[in-house]
């Protein structure tokens, strides 16, 4: 009994070290990857900078905008007018198929 009792220990402290022997092989394996991992480019690429006389702030403003998705279709947008000053954060907001969309790709 006492036989079967040690075996039976051995066998749980031999699967048991097993198991941290496939986990430490798992954390090696990411580490390899991560290590591998390529670099994103850098946040100023000097040879796509703009050119010398370019504004430091813009601005966009829209007057009477008038879209349709067709020539014979009825007006999608109407009259819309509106100034985007730069360097502020807009947001565009209405419900489902109300034009945000379109009033930003015009």
């Amino acid at each position: 009994l006492s036989y079967g009792l040690s075996l039976n220990m051995s066998m749980v402290f031999s699967i048991q070290n097993q198991c941290t022997l496939a986990n430490y092989i798992i954390s090696v394996e990411r580490l390899n990857q991560y290590m591998h991992v390529p670099s994103e480019a850098p946040e100023i690429i000097e040879d796509s900078r703009p050119p010398q006389k370019w504004p430091l702030v813009g601005k966009v403003e829209i007057l009477d905008l008038q879209i349709r998705y067709r020539p014979d279709a009825p007006l999608v947008l109407r009259g819309i007018s509106c100034t985007f000053e730069g360097g502020d954060k807009i947001g565009i907001v209405g419900r489902t198929g109300s034009g945000k969309t379109t009033l930003i790709g015009a």
